[in-house]
């Protein structure tokens, strides 16, 4: 809920909807455990580059090709 205060979001617009991060990798399980760092998605990628390299090679060569 910090992060939604600090980026100015309202509560009372639909369209600026509260940010929850996933953080997650594995949503279907019947039960986690929270010890088990395995379960955690690395927090230093984007969704668009987690458990898929290929994508993530192809959003490094775009940024240096644009800087």
């Amino acid at each position: 809920m910090f992060l939604n205060i600090l980026a100015n979001r309202s509560y009372k617009d639909v369209m600026q909807y509260p940010v929850m991060p996933w953080i997650l990798t594995n949503y279907s399980a019947d039960s986690i455990n929270p010890n088990d760092e395995s379960i955690y998605r690395n927090l230093n990628l984007n969704m668009g580059s987690v458990g898929n390299k290929d994508r993530t090679k192809q959003y490094i060569d775009r940024f240096n090709t644009i800087n």
